[in-house]
């Protein structure tokens, strides 16, 4: 026969009932609100269960996950920056840095490949990225001489551009665009370009002068051409001229100058000879 509980055990007793209610319904919320997990926009979940990928992913906004035993880990879809110094040899054997500014992009589908094969999303440039940017900036530049990185830059970013997309592309990285900002050469090499430069300019400035010499010269022998013809063109309108003066142009001037008096010449025997102006 049961014993009578007496007011304290009873109260007890139900104290700890709504102790266990209570703990158990705070760990079925527990259970309920981990099953759900959001997703911001320009994120994917990549859905886990006991650490391995599951190959599902979760697109943003409000996605259920069995609870406890499946776990989310989060990528960034969106355009990324990264930075890297490189250095490299030259084809003609001169060393050479320069810095390297790539921005990337990853899809949301490899995700469970990448979180597979390379790790979460931080792991991307460590192990990835930094590496095939040194061996594609050596690779890039063995091709030219340390003068063509600097005549040829635009042909020299893009044939790093198309093997570093090649490389990445392996690795589920998209590049979205890659910039070379900065070569510098050793203090030697440097020494040696600006004394070209130097020599360059000075070749130019003779070669300048020497050409303005040629020309003040053939100008100075064309004026002269051109004198000596406006001289010819003169003399023969003055010969046309006297050529055109007639008889009665001359008389006509003459008259014109004529102070009234007749020209008289003696003759043998004392007589006056006077001109006829009318002949």
């Amino acid at each position: 026969m049961d014993t009578e509980l007496t007011y304290e055990e009873k109260q007890t007793k139900l104290w700890i009932k709504r102790i266990s209610y209570s703990i158990v319904g705070f760990l079925a919320l527990i259970i309920i609100l981990s099953s759900f997990t959001i997703i911001r926009q320009g994120e994917v979940g990549v859905v886990t269960r006991f650490g391995r990928a599951t190959g599902r992913e979760m697109n943003p906004g409000l996605n259920f996950k069995a609870p406890i035993i499946e776990g989310v880990t989060r990528f960034d879809t969106k355009i990324k920056r990264a930075d890297a110094n490189a250095g490299a040899g030259t084809k003609d054997l001169q060393t050479v840095n320069t810095s390297i500014v790539l921005n990337y992009h990853i899809q949301g589908a490899d995700t469970s490949d990448i979180f597979s094969n390379l790790g979460d999303d931080d792991k991307l440039f460590d192990k990835v990225i930094y590496p095939a940017i040194q061996e594609v900036v050596k690779a890039s530049f063995s091709q030219y001489k340390a003068e063509e990185l600097l005549t040829k830059r635009e042909e020299v970013k893009t044939v790093i551009d198309v093997k570093l997309s090649e490389r990445l592309l392996t690795y589920w990285v998209y590049i979205d665009d890659i910039s070379v900002t900065d070569i510098t050469f050793s203090e030697e090499f440097d020494k040696a370009i600006e004394a070209k430069q130097v020599a360059e300019q000075e070749a130019q400035k003779a070669q300048y002068e020497k050409q303005k010499a040629i020309t003040d010269k053939e100008a100075e022998v064309e004026k002269a051409k051109l004198d000596v013809e406006k001289a010819k063109a003169i003399a023969e309108q003055n010969r046309l001229q006297t050529k055109e003066l007639s008889q009665q142009i001359l008389q006509k001037m003459w008259l014109e100058k004529w102070d009234g008096k007749l020209p008289q010449v003696m003759g043998g025997d004392g007589s006056s000879l006077i001109y006829n102006l009318n002949k």
